[in-house]
């Protein structure tokens, strides 16, 4: 029974337990990273106007890359909600990203992988389905 909950059989008997809390996690993440964004691009900005360019510059395009990064969190958060096939390919780059950043750090890679591993065994539910190649047979 709770097998069923956590990895689901299919789109019609539900989303997964697991999914749904990834997703709520993400959208979470998502407004968090997005928000000290904002801030970020807000510092760089004021700090531009206070004649300080070179650091202003830096600082303005890391709240960018933060804001770009909350939205795709939140983007794939949703989409993780409503089973889309094209959110469990963002959320398995977005988690592949975050393995490649976190090395070095064994718990964050640890958690990142489990994530990734976890969407590829729920990836039915999403109606994914990962291309097998096959050899050419001989007629």
């Amino acid at each position: 029974m709770l097998r069923n909950k956590l990895f689901g059989q299919s789109r019609t008997e539900g989303r997964p337990l697991g999914v749904l809390l990834i997703a709520i996690v993400a959208v979470a993440f998502g407004i968090v990273t997005a928000l000290l964004g904002l801030l970020g691009m807000l510092t760089g900005f004021v700090t531009g106007l206070m004649s300080s360019p070179g650091g202003a510059g830096r600082e303005f395009v890391a709240g960018l890359v933060g804001l770009i990064l909350g939205a795709a969190y939140i983007f794939a958060g949703a989409g993780l909600l409503a089973l889309r096939p094209w959110a469990w390919w963002l959320a398995t780059l977005i988690g592949i990203v975050g393995f490649v950043i976190s090395l070095g750090s064994p718990v964050w890679m640890i958690v990142w992988a489990a994530l990734v591993g976890y969407l590829f065994i729920v990836r039915g539910n999403f109606d994914v389905r990962v291309p097998v190649v096959t050899q050419p047979t001989a007629t």
